[in-house]
C-alpha cells in the first residue's frame, strides 16, 4: 500500500509557497497599471499643479492677501481686473533721479503709484509708461537687467522696493484674455490679462499684463501653462474674489517664456522587430518567474519530507506467489 502521509504537509506548504508568490507578482502588475494609468490622466496633472505646484517645486509662506471690504457699495471692486481703461492724465513732474531704473523709465510718475487700490486716474502715466518701455525694447536686453528674481512674499511686502524694476517670476498661468487699452499717447493697443500662479505660493494668484504671447499659446479661463516673466513690477493691485477683496502683485512683460509639455503623437503601428522584442521579452519574464517559483519550492521544502516508498505490496500484487504458481492441478 502506497502512503503519501508523509509528503502530504511538505506538498501542501509548497503550494502555499507558490499561490503566495502568483498572488504577489499579479499585485504588483496592477499596482504597476494603476500608476501608469494615473499619470497619464490629465486630472492627475491639473492636480500637481494646483495642488503643490510641479514636482521639485516647494509651497512658500502662507501670505494673507485679504482687504476689508468697502464701507459703501458704490466703491465695490471690479471683478475684472483691467488697467488703462481710462484716458491718460496729464504730465507730471519727474524725479532727477533715474539711478537703478531701466533706460526710458520715467521715475516721477511711480510716485503716484498705491498699493492695495484699484487703478487709479493717477497711475495712468505710469502705466503706459513702462508699457512703452517695454514693447520698445528686446526681450533680451530686459533678461540681462533682471533687478531680481523675488518669492510672492517678497513681492507683496517689499513693494516699494520692486516698483519700477524689472523683476522675473515663474509659475503657473491659469486664465489669459485680450484687453484693449484707452487711447493714449504711448500707441499701446491693449495687453493681455493673465492670472499667474507662482511655484512658491499656488495658492494666491499674481496678475500678469504681457503686450504679446507666444505662438500658439492657448487663451481662456481654463488653461494651464507653466510660463517665466521678466517685466516691471507694479503694485499690490486689489480686486474682487469670490469670497471677498483681495490684493495681489501686478507685473507687466513684454512676452512670457512658455515651457510647453511635449505633444504626444499618434502611435505608429509597431514592425515586426518590435513585435519579436516584445513577445521575447514576455517569454523572458515568464521564464524567469517560474525559474523562481521552482526554487522556492525547492528550498522552502523540509528535509526527509520525500520518504522512499516501499513497493513490496505492489509486487506481491502483481506477482503471485511461486508456490502457488508450480502446485500440481488437482484431477476433477
Amino acid at each position: 500500500m502506497l502512503d503519501f502521509r508523509g509528503s502530504s504537509a511538505a506538498a501542501a506548504e509548497a503550494a502555499r509557497q507558490r499561490t503566495r508568490t502568483v498572488l504577489l507578482l499579479v499585485l504588483c502588475c496592477g499596482v504597476v497599471l494603476i500608476a501608469v494609468q494615473l499619470l497619464r490622466s490629465a486630472a492627475l496633472l491639473q492636480w500637481l499643479e494646483a495642488g503643490g505646484g510641479w514636482l521639485g517645486q516647494r509651497g512658500g509662506m502662507s501670505i494673507d492677501n485679504r482687504l476689508d471690504p468697502p464701507e459703501n457699495k458704490e466703491d465695490a471692486l471690479p471683478m475684472v481686473v483691467a488697467p488703462g481703461t481710462k484716458p491718460p492724465q496729464a504730465e507730471q513732474p519727474q524725479a532727477d533721479d533715474t539711478e537703478g531704473y531701466f533706460p526710458g523709465v520715467k521715475p516721477g510718475y511711480l510716485q503716484h503709484v498705491r498699493d492695495d487700490a484699484i487703478f487709479r486716474p493717477e497711475e495712468t502715466n505710469a502705466w503706459f509708461n513702462l508699457l512703452s518701455v517695454l514693447r520698445n525694447s528686446k526681450q533680451e536686453d530686459l533678461e540681462a537687467a533682471v533687478f531680481a528674481r523675488p518669492t510672492y512674499a517678497q513681492l507683496f511686502r517689499q513693494s516699494e522696493q520692486y516698483r519700477g524694476k524689472i523683476v522675473q517670476v515663474k509659475g503657473v498661468m491659469r486664465r489669459a484674455h485680450y484687453v484693449r487699452a484707452a487711447a493714449n499717447d504711448a500707441g499701446i493697443q491693449g495687453y493681455y490679462l493673465t492670472w499667474l500662479f507662482p511655484y512658491d505660493n499656488p495658492h494666491s494668484p499674481m496678475v500678469l499684463y504681457v503686450l504679446e504671447l507666444p505662438q500658439g499659446f492657448p487663451t481662456g479661463m481654463t488653461i494651464a501653462e507653466e510660463v517665466e516673466a521678466t517685466g516691471f513690477f507694479f503694485k499690490r493691485l486689489a480686486y474682487a474674489a469670490q469670497d471677498r477683496p483681495r490684493t495681489a502683485p501686478a507685473v507687466l512683460a513684454r512676452s512670457i517664456v512658455w515651457h510647453q509639455r511635449p505633444v504626444l503623437s499618434p502611435a505608429e503601428p509597431p514592425g515586426t522587430a518590435t513585435w519579436l522584442l516584445a513577445i521575447g521579452g514576455a517569454l523572458l519574464v515568464s521564464a524567469g518567474f517560474v525559474a523562481v517559483v521552482v526554487l522556492r519550492t525547492r528550498r522552502s521544502a523540509p528535509p526527509g519530507s520525500l520518504q522512499k516508498v516501499d513497493f513490496s505490496a505492489l509486487e506481491k500484487l502483481v506477482q503471485p506467489d511461486k508456490t502457488e504458481r508450480h502446485k500440481p492441478k488437482e484431477d476433477p
